[in-house]
């Protein structure tokens, strides 16, 4: 295996606590797979407030790529 790729875990309600223990499960596993996570900015969801700190969630993955789309 290559690697495992993390669609929006925000958006899919996947916790910080939960990505921590995902991420660390798979990093146990000898091949060592890189640990990708996509996002799709919303600017209506990350000037939430209470709205969850990509950081955060980024700092788990070795790479993290975002959609972004056009606007009029």
């Amino acid at each position: 295996m290559l690697g495992w790729l993390f669609d929006e875990p925000i958006w899919n309600g996947i916790d910080l606590a939960l990505m921590t223990r995902a991420v660390a499960a798979i990093r146990r596993h000898p091949a060592r797979p890189v640990i990708h996570f996509l996002y799709a900015p919303v600017d209506a969801l990350w000037d939430s407030p209470g709205w969850p700190d990509m950081v955060a969630y980024s700092a788990l993955a070795d790479s993290v790529g975002f959609d972004f789309y056009p606007v009029e």
